[in-house]
């Protein structure tokens, strides 16, 4: 019988279902600019896509370049995307997030219904060390890129704007504070591949948000 205080327990995988038919409730509908709400999904872990009922055909496409993303282009299907899902009026597809980064899916409808989702593959066991040290300026644990992601960064971009002047101010002191680790404070969001420089930008320019 195994010793209950040594046994480890395996990690229970996480699966985050989202309507991939829903309407995007938001002004830049209709254009280029038009995505749904970030998602952020760690690694291991998976997202569930699934629609039905809607007057649209839709499918799921994983683009293989933000350049495609930004520009919608999906017009050369088999050369910029992997089918996920073909067309079909109802559907379901499960992505499993298995390598960090980020991946880029929509539709072929692409911006003409707003289907278009960034999908943030983390890695936090590579952080979990710095985030369990305190911080006395803050008074909270360390945080790392993904937490002020996560909290402050995509509902602002969503929303258009910070809800108030209270939170801009809270996601500045956490940015400040994410930047003297650099780049172990970045490195649950960005791949290994990715430079120290590039998490300094990456912070830089929300800084400047």
């Amino acid at each position: 019988m195994a010793n209950p205080t040594t046994s480890l327990k395996p990690k229970m995988k996480k699966v985050g279902k989202y309507d991939w038919g829903v309407a995007l409730l938001t002004k830049k509908s209709n254009n280029a600019a038009a995505e749904l709400k970030q998602v952020l999904c760690e690694v291991g872990d998976s997202i569930r896509l699934s629609w039905g009922g809607d007057k649209w055909m839709l499918d799921i496409l994983l683009l293989k370049s933000e350049a495609d993303y930004v520009l919608c282009n999906t017009k050369d299907a088999s050369g910029v995307a992997y089918q996920l899902a073909p067309l079909s009026s109802s559907g379901q597809v499960e992505f499993n997030c298995q390598n960090q980064g980020v991946y880029f899916l929509t539709s072929s409808h692409g911006c003409e219904l707003g289907h278009k989702l960034r999908v943030q593959v983390t890695n936090m066991e590579k952080t979990k060390d710095l985030r369990a040290m305190f911080n006395t300026e803050t008074g909270k644990h360390h945080y790392t890129y993904p937490m002020v992601a996560k909290e402050f960064l995509i509902p602002a971009d969503f929303d258009g704007g910070f809800s108030s002047d209270e939170t801009a101010d809270e996601a500045l002191k956490f940015l400040w504070c994410v930047t003297p680790h650099t780049p172990l404070s970045c490195s649950d969001w960005l791949p290994a591949s990715v430079e120290e420089n590039v998490c300094l930008a990456l912070l830089e320019s929300d800084i400047g948000y």
